[in-house]
């Protein structure tokens, strides 16, 4: 689990029980902030190597070999991005959050 996609579907199955990729293609209302704004991300098979590929590999060039020449729209393109993901992360939780209060209900109400 060394690769930030990996990771991404590890938080996604412990949150949801599915895959990063499968959970957006069930709400792919998260992902319209992404393809408004970047429309090359609708053809993409995954959106979550997209993600990978347009913020932390541009991260990693920053971090490790010392490429500083990305100009503004790299930068809002990264936080948006950034920002799609930590929706998605959010919406991951409220449904991981949802099941728990619903399982939880079950058990305290017993037979009527």
């Amino acid at each position: 689990m060394r690769t930030v996609a990996a990771r991404f579907d590890k938080v996604s199955g412990l949150l949801t029980g599915q895959s990063f990729d499968s959970f957006l293609s069930k709400y792919s209302e998260l992902l319209k902030i992404m393809h408004a704004g970047y429309p090359a991300s609708k053809g993409v098979a995954s959106p979550k190597d997209f993600f990978v590929k347009e913020v932390f590999h541009k991260l990693n060039k920053i971090v490790h070999f010392g490429k500083i020449d990305f100009q503004q729209p790299d930068a809002e393109m990264c936080f948006t991005l950034a920002s799609t993901v930590s929706q998605i992360l959010a919406a991951m939780d409220a449904q991981r959050r949802h099941a728990l209060e619903t399982k939880y209900s079950i058990q305290t109400q017993g037979p009527s």
